[in-house]
């Protein structure tokens, strides 16, 4: 089965790669954007907010949160497909195939047992994705987090479908969503 096909929500098995070609891939194609070791971007992700090189900055994909919270399918697809409405583009139309994809997965996953093993956020199971049954609803849940973030004085981006991207707008699912928030205190005390 091709990874277009796979759903990286459902499929949970992991990647096997070459980690040292994976290193070398993402120096040459991924690092401009992600850069070293995948610590992205310096500030944001989407921002208008004050003057930047670029005005969507490339996340922070070699931190432990990241990789504890995503399956390798899940980083398979971002990187086979690219991401709607950003620079980065499919691996297919910068000619890299599906074992060097692969590669690339097993380097980053590499990057969680470096040196932030402590931080690790996943159970020793092999669940990807910890879920829990609520009796709010989705928009009742969402407005929840969004005010708790601005207690702690955070401010709202932006809010998208977990699978905005992946997969065509009218199969996205309204029951798993992103919520982009920022505290822009801390980027200015740098």
């Amino acid at each position: 089965m091709e990874a277009k096909d796979k759903d990286p929500r459902i499929f949970t098995e992991k990647i096997t790669g070459d980690i040292k070609k994976g290193q070398a891939i993402y120096k040459d194609v991924c690092s401009d954007c992600h850069r070293d070791k995948g610590i992205g971007g310096k500030g944001t992700g989407v921002t208008f907010s004050r003057p930047r090189d670029e005005e969507i900055l490339a996340p922070a994909i070699g931190n432990s949160a990241f990789l504890a919270s995503a399956s390798d399918q899940m980083i398979k697809q971002i990187i086979m497909t690219g991401r709607e409405s950003t620079p980065m583009v499919s691996a297919a139309s910068m000619g890299i195939g599906e074992e060097d994809v692969n590669n690339v997965v097993s380097y980053l996953r590499s990057l969680a047992s470096s040196d932030n093993e402590s931080l690790s956020l996943t159970s020793k199971s092999d669940d990807a994705v910890i879920t829990f049954e609520s009796s709010y609803s989705i928009e009742e849940t969402i407005e929840s987090i969004k005010q708790a973030a601005q207690g702690y004085n955070f401010r709202y981006i932006r809010e998208q479908t977990l699978d905005h991207g992946f997969v065509d707008k009218t199969q996205e699912s309204n029951k798993q969503y992103l919520i982009y928030f920022c505290n822009f205190t801390c980027n200015y005390s740098a």
